[in-house]
């Protein structure tokens, strides 16, 4: 669901996570309704996946239910443009480690491993090229925790802006956010539909 911008990769995203999902023994449910956001209908769920979300997702009940969830030990992934919604909760921005700030020009930039050893990480290559929306964050994740598994070599890719200093270097990308609410895990790729993986997505996302 989103309230502001909406990626045209969704409906790709939501297809090949939804066929490739029971492979890997995930049966994923997509909605698109917020009202659903209640505490029995969460409790169904191992994990909750933020994809490509914008703006105010969430009504008060709904931000009371997902508190609850991530309370109870819930898991969290999100991907993308989810750093861009709900960015009046605090929760949402504790339990991601930061917020979206602004992104350059789609282009190519090259995505680095910092953590090898990390689960999330098993199989990918040290430096890799992608296509992509580089996003910048408005605070570093590291200062709430946060271990930075990925992130962007600043140098392979042109950004007119400042790169938000204050969210600290190496520019993060991907990582999973420790001692707040349960593991959530966030991964800012796959902005178009051409350069959507299911099966990564669900090998880093599931091995987080």
């Amino acid at each position: 669901y989103t309230a502001g911008f909406r990626h045209d990769s969704i409906p790709t995203a939501v297809a090949s996570l939804t066929q490739r999902g029971p492979s890997y023994g995930i049966n994923f449910v997509n909605t698109e309704e917020p009202e659903k956001f209640t505490d029995d209908y969460l409790s169904q769920f191992d994990a909750l996946f933020f994809l490509h979300n914008t703006d105010e997702v969430l009504d008060s009940a709904g931000k009371r239910a997902f508190q609850k969830y991530l309370d109870n030990g819930g898991n969290f992934i999100a991907a993308h443009a989810a750093a861009d919604c709900l960015l009046n909760f605090t929760t949402m921005e504790r339990t991601l480690g930061s917020q979206f700030a602004y992104h350059p020009a789609f282009q190519n930039a090259t995505m680095v491993v910092d953590h090898p050893d990390h689960p999330s990480t098993v199989g990918l290559p040290p430096r890799w090229r992608v296509t992509d929306e580089i996003y910048n964050f408005n605070h570093d994740p590291r200062a709430l925790g946060a271990v930075v598994v990925l992130s962007v070599d600043e140098k392979s890719y042109l950004d007119d802006g400042d790169h938000s200093p204050e969210q600290g270097s190496p520019h993060p990308i991907g990582g999973r956010n420790l001692p707040i609410y349960g593991p959530p895990f966030f991964l800012l790729t796959w902005e178009r539909s051409a350069e959507f993986n299911a099966d990564d997505l669900i090998l880093h996302g599931h091995h987080s």
